[in-house]
């Protein structure tokens, strides 16, 4: 196999070979975070991330978890989304956790309708992976958005302290650019 300079291989390289990775960059979050205060009509960027694809014809794979995903106590229910050209409830763009989702594009559903019971919990990853062609050089936005329907916790699992054994694993993106 012949050494490419200045460029990654296998773009363009050997018939059959996919594109070459040509950037890799992770976010995570970690704690618990509480939905509970606020109504169901209310969608939160749990993680924010981004990337800038060095060519508009490369992809962006995007691969996640949503860890410790837990109610402690009644019925609970959650969904959540992986969006693109996401603005805030005033109609900024979003470029931090936490803030209120007004509008996005989405790129895929993350969970679908989750829910718990008094008896049943879940607790445990969510993973999702997904790949998206921006088309654009343009800086790339991601946000995992949440919705709660009833009280909702993340990365709350039980026995988290590494004493008891456990430990927060968090909630996590990972974005990498592949060349085309």
């Amino acid at each position: 196999m012949p050494i490419f300079t200045n460029s990654v291989f296998p773009a363009a390289g050997e018939a059959g070979d996919g594109g070459g990775i040509i950037q890799v960059r992770n976010f995570h979050r970690s704690g618990p975070l509480s939905y509970s205060s606020v109504n169901d009509t209310t969608y939160n960027c749990l993680l924010y991330s981004e990337i800038t694809p060095s060519d508009s014809s490369n992809k962006i794979l995007i691969m996640g978890s949503i860890d410790g995903i837990a109610n402690r106590g009644g019925g609970g229910e959650a969904e959540a989304w992986l969006g693109t050209n996401t603005t805030a409830t005033n109609g900024t763009t979003i470029t931090a956790n936490d803030q209120g989702v007004g509008a996005w594009t989405n790129l895929a559903p993350v969970t679908g309708l989750m829910g718990w019971s008094r008896e049943s919990q879940h607790i445990g990853s969510t993973t999702f992976h997904i790949m998206h062609s921006p088309g654009s050089t343009s800086l790339q936005r991601y946000c995992l958005i949440t919705n709660r329907r009833s009280g909702i916790y993340v990365n709350n699992e039980f026995n988290t302290s590494p004493d008891a054994g456990g430990s927060d694993q968090g909630t996590s993106i990972i974005l990498m650019e592949i060349s085309s």
